[in-house]
């Protein structure tokens, strides 16, 4: 019997693993990435498509309709009370994320593709962040900008929609 095959296989330069994350936009000013295990698909959905609701919070564009299911579309960048993504629009480019059983298409300025990073890449939080973004931020990515490292579950689950 070879008895290389029941050597277990070694990273030989005992790297943390990689895994993969969606680099995106929430304004002009602000990158952001989203680990992928959340995510479900990404959409370009026509503006007519959505259809807003009175009495919510400002940071909820409006739900749609997607796969027989009515979900909410939020503005990431206004729940984060950044500079708002907002603005006469042709489409919204929308990340439908799962949390659990909570469904929910976050509204992004611009989706920039996927990064592969180790656990050694993502940094602490920047320390002079704003106090609304801490409940959001699990650390940060640094290459050549900030890009902040957005934690799902705390988005699905912020007190902005728990009456929702």
């Amino acid at each position: 019997m070879n008895n290389s095959a029941l050597v277990p296989l070694i990273n030989p330069e005992n790297k943390p693993p990689e895994e993969p994350y969606l680099r995106l936009r929430l304004d002009r000013q602000n990158g952001a990435i989203l680990s992928m295990r959340y995510l479900l698909e990404v959409l370009v959905v026509p503006v007519q498509r959505l259809t807003p609701m009175p009495n919510v919070p400002s940071c909820m564009v409006g739900l749609f309709n997607r796969r027989s299911r009515v979900l909410w579309a939020i503005d990431l960048a206004g729940l984060l009370q950044l500079s708002s993504s907002r603005m006469p629009l042709q489409h919204y480019n929308i990340i439908v994320v799962q949390v659990g059983t909570r469904q929910m298409g976050l509204v992004v300025e611009k989706i920039e593709g996927i990064v592969r990073l180790s656990s050694d890449r993502i940094q602490s939080p920047i320390e002079n962040m704003s106090a609304a973004l801490v409940p959001y931020v699990r650390g940060c990515m640094l290459d050549q900008a900030i890009w902040l490292l957005l934690d799902v579950p705390a988005i699905a689950h912020s007190p902005v929609f728990h009456s929702y």
